[in-house]
């Protein structure tokens, strides 16, 4: 059996960023010790797919600081789960670069 590729001919983006890997550690480091970027290149750019129930303990165990950043990437990781569930989905794809 065949695996076939297809060209991509439209991803659209949020118009904000929802974290930023670099400035992030703990949600970098959570990932990271689940597995997920591994798909990532060496600069750290790529497709990263979470599922709901990981974002969802992403806040429960608060990976974000507590000042005013923290709060606004709870308020983005908060945001990115209502989409997906609106979107009956069950993870959310980010494209990091």
């Amino acid at each position: 059996m065949s695996i076939r590729a297809y060209r991509i001919n439209k991803i659209e983006l949020s118009l904000s960023e929802s974290w930023n890997l670099w400035h992030d550690e703990k949600i970098m480091r959570y990932l990271q010790s689940n597995g997920l970027l591994v798909n990532l290149n060496e600069d750290g750019a790529g497709y990263i797919i979470i599922p709901i129930f990981m974002l969802e303990n992403m806040l429960k165990e608060a990976l974000y600081d507590d000042d005013e950043y923290g709060a606004h990437r709870k308020d983005c990781i908060r945001k990115d789960i209502e989409w997906a569930k609106e979107q009956r989905a069950e993870y959310v794809e980010y494209r990091c670069y």
